[in-house]
């Protein structure tokens, strides 16, 4: 088998049995399940180190300008349209592996997003236009590096971490993020690109990340014991709404990621090659985090929960928990929709 099918597939296994031993270390420092609240995770610092790593080693670092205003709009709506994961699709595609069915309408809105992001760039639709920074090689590498530690910092911060196990666990899987960021580098693991490969150019291979990904998590949740099949609850408000929600939070996140050029992953990865945009990228998912933790937003989710069910005689946390999704997905949407109208003027007319 060509090495572009079995690379990819490896990858995207280790990544399937990596992220349970980072999910296992997160507890440690209040991270439960590696999935739940908007914060800088640490592993996206490893993922930004491993790549530069990698790519400085095989002399493959290039910096390329830094385009500020379409993926600081994009990342800020990605950081809003899924807070559960803090816009990363691959808690989707590992959680259908360990049997958790209601995944799948986000995995196929995922899909449904993508394709449409690929009909805008098919159309000429471009963010890599319009005010730019340049820097130097050696500087970008610098900036690269203090980026990955400020956003460490950061979330060190946003956590409260103050023993020393907690740091201990914070720097292991910064570590084991590091090695999977060198591994992305070196194949070009993307679950992004390959989608749109596999929409545009019709190459089955870009599905690879996706399934391997599914499959290695399968494989994990089989070997541990851990395999536990359920299905969406009977009460709308527990089950079939959120997961509407969800899935056209997702739809819109892989949308914006499509624009963007990858997904959260893939520009901390490609920060490492080079690519200053994926900085500016993070950079708006940071400031989706700040905005998250003003006064200012909870009481506006408060407000919005009273007039979402303003029939109902109490709301619930379930009811408030939805609500605050339904905001997020709407302040996203009109984000989204203020950088399509800015890049405009790039769409060429078809023929």
């Amino acid at each position: 088998m060509p090495r572009k099918f079995v690379s990819p597939l490896a990858v995207g296994i280790a990544v399937a049995f990596c992220y349970p031993l980072m999910f296992y270390f997160a507890e440690w420092y209040g991270l439960v399940g590696g999935c739940t609240g908007v914060t800088t995770r640490p592993e996206v610092s490893g993922f930004m180190i491993g790549s530069l790593l990698m790519a400085v080693s095989r002399k493959e670092f290039r910096s390329q300008p830094a385009f500020l205003v379409g993926p600081l709009l994009l990342g800020f709506a990605t950081g809003f349209a899924l807070p559960e994961f803090f816009g990363c699709p691959w808690c989707v595609f590992l959680q259908l592996g360990y049997g958790h069915a209601g995944r799948a309408f986000e995995a196929a809105a995922f899909v449904f997003g993508g394709w449409l992001g690929v009909r805008m760039l098919m159309k000429g639709f471009s963010v890599q236009t319009g005010a730019r920074v340049a820097v130097p090689d050696a500087w970008a590498k610098r900036l690269v590096v203090a980026t990955a530690v400020a956003s460490a910092c950061y979330m060190a911060w946003s956590l409260d971490l103050n023993y020393p196990r907690q740091f201990l666990a914070v720097g292991i899987v910064i570590l084991v993020g590091a090695a999977l960021g060198a591994a992305m580098q070196a194949v070009r693991f993307c679950v992004v690109e390959g989608l749109r490969n596999a929409l545009w150019f019709r190459m089955p291979s870009g599905f690879i990340p996706v399934v391997s990904m599914i499959g290695g998590s399968l494989l994990y949740a089989l070997l541990s014991g851990t395999f536990t099949p359920d299905f969406l609850p009977a009460d709308p408000i527990k089950g079939l709404w959120p997961t509407l929600v969800k899935s056209v939070s997702t739809a819109l996140a892989s949308f914006a990621f499509m624009l963007s050029g990858g997904c959260t992953v893939w520009h901390a990865v490609n920060a490492g090659n080079g690519a200053l945009s994926g900085l500016v990228f993070l950079g708006g998912m940071l400031l989706s985090s700040l905005v998250h933790k003003l006064a200012a937003l909870a009481s506006l989710e408060n407000a919005f929960a009273g007039l979402l069910f303003s029939d109902a005689p109490k709301v619930t946390h379930a009811m408030r928990t939805l609500s605050s999704s339904v905001l997020s997905l709407l302040i996203a949407a009109a984000v989204v929709l203020a950088a399509l109208l800015i890049f405009r003027a790039t769409i060429q007319k078809e023929e």
